[in-house]
């Protein structure tokens, strides 16, 4: 269901391979200007670093002018939003824009990390 619904929002199913290291990694592709490709490598396997499960995404920036690939391995979720940039790292909601010299004004949005998971009892 999940690569149904990322082509579903526009997102262009490119191509699935084995990475070498025990995981099926299939590759989706946005274009965002005239210059950058955004990336989703969207892993499924068994072999993953720690706190990651069997499915999780990275993510890599690709220049097709100049060719240049900028990976974006602790990106856990990207997205445009019109012509901005958001993306989810280690907690925090990020924006940015991309021109043709790469990503510029980045921002952290909200850093969520201090967030708490609250145990309650049904009912809610």
């Amino acid at each position: 269901m999940y690569y149904i619904r990322l082509q579903r929002d526009g997102w262009k199913l490119k191509y699935s391979a084995p990475d070498g290291e025990g995981d099926q990694v299939t590759v989706f592709e946005r274009r965002v200007n005239d210059h950058w490709t955004l990336r989703k490598l969207a892993h499924a396997g068994l072999a993953h670093s720690a706190g990651r499960g069997v499915y999780f995404d990275t993510h890599e920036l690709f220049n097709s002018r100049t060719g240049e690939v900028i990976s974006k391995m602790d990106w856990e979720w990207a997205e445009l939003d019109g012509a901005r940039l958001i993306w989810a790292a280690k907690g925090c909601l990020h924006s940015g824009r991309l021109d043709a010299k790469g990503l510029r004004n980045e921002k952290v949005l909200h850093d969520f990390s201090p967030m708490q998971l609250e145990k309650l009892a049904a009912p809610y």
